[in-house]
């Protein structure tokens, strides 16, 4: 982790395995380097992490690396493994119990993509979202998106 204390910013950096554990170390790293960095937790952000990273896990199967940047206010999060497979969304209907993790980013990050990533090779991707702090409109419309989707009834990573 580092904070560059002239452009008041801030980054961490985690290599994880293709593991179930991956997303709660992922959300660690993510909440060590907020408390060290002084920096307030930002609507959704461990939400969203967790839903990238999981992604990783599941579809690309490979070794990965989490990095988070940031300034106070804003963070950009990127996932880069070594999977080619493009992301895309899917289209879950109420009983399905996978399917609405790209959803949920399309509709809680403020913006979010992915590339080829040429430093994962001989293929690879690096899938990314960004996110600021929310006003009151925007942060109730994340509440009524994760209570649509019946959040409590996912198990925990």
């Amino acid at each position: 982790m580092k904070h560059d204390d002239a452009e008041d910013s801030w980054s961490a950096c985690i290599e994880l395995p293709p593991a179930m554990t991956s997303p709660r170390a992922a959300r660690s790293m993510l909440r060590l380097a907020l408390t060290e960095w002084g920096v307030g937790q930002l609507d959704s952000l461990d939400l969203l992490l967790t839903e990238v990273v999981t992604n990783a896990v599941v579809h690309a199967g490979t070794p990965f690396t989490v990095h988070v940047t940031g300034r106070p206010g804003w963070a950009r999060v990127e996932v880069h493994d070594c999977s080619a497979e493009p992301p895309h969304q899917r289209r879950a209907n109420r009983r399905s119990e996978h399917g609405r993790g790209l959803l949920l980013v399309d509709r809680l990050a403020d913006s979010w993509g992915w590339q080829q990533d040429e430093q994962s090779l001989p293929t690879g991707k690096s899938v990314w979202f960004e996110v600021s702090a929310a006003d009151g409109d925007s942060h109730t419309a994340g509440d009524d998106l994760v209570a649509a989707f019946d959040i409590d009834r996912i198990p925990a990573l």
